[in-house]
């Protein structure tokens, strides 16, 4: 007895530590298989993400163009009536302006704050908002406001006025802001720098 317990005491000990082992084993491997299936996940999500944001984003720019050439065509016919068939320039990223008075000094930064007069139309003379209704300027940090103001309200000098459309787009977009301003709607300004 004492001899099959010095036989079977080693053989179960080295069986324990091989089966131990192998456990060792197995878990190491499951654990790469695991990583290795979040990875896989991880690297599909990102694609599909990537894919339908640039879905997305092709939608989005179709419709932008879609709406800048229909604001487009609305500006070309607005030019062409008699106040405004003289003198206006085009920025390149839409806005139309005319310079009706020079100014002197220098023109604002997109950091300045800025002290205007002005008056806000849509194409069709409707009027939304006036300073010059309220009888006094207001001052606006010019990075707060639309995109259509912060590319004009720079080609002023202080004592400048002009006269800017400002494309949807670089005004309000699809949103529709108060009672007159309607989605998609061409703004004018005439804006007067102090």
């Amino acid at each position: 007895m004492a001899s099959l317990n010095k036989t079977v005491v080693p053989l179960l000990g080295n069986y324990l530590a091989l089966s131990c082992n192998h456990i060792k084993l197995y878990y190491y491997f499951m654990r790469l298989f695991l990583l290795s299936l979040l990875f896989l996940f991880t690297l599909c999500t990102l694609f599909t993400v990537s894919a339908c944001h640039k879905k997305a984003k092709s939608i989005v720019i179709e419709n932008m163009s879609a709406q800048m050439k229909a604001d487009q065509d609305l500006i070309a016919k607005y030019l062409k009536s008699p106040e405004m068939e003289k003198n206006t320039n085009t920025r390149p990223l839409g806005i139309v302006y005319r310079i009706d008075k020079e100014g002197v000094g220098a023109n604002p930064t997109i950091n300045s704050k800025v002290e205007v007069h002005y008056r806000g139309t849509l194409l069709d003379g409707s009027e939304f908002d006036s300073s010059y209704a309220r009888g006094q300027t207001i001052t606006f940090p010019l990075k707060n406001l639309i995109v259509g103001w912060q590319q004009g309200i720079p080609l002023l000098k202080p004592g400048g006025k002009g006269t800017f459309i400002i494309p949807s787009e670089l005004a309000y977009g699809g949103k529709a802001v108060g009672n007159i301003i309607k989605p998609n709607s061409v703004l004018v300004f005439e804006i007067e720098l102090f």
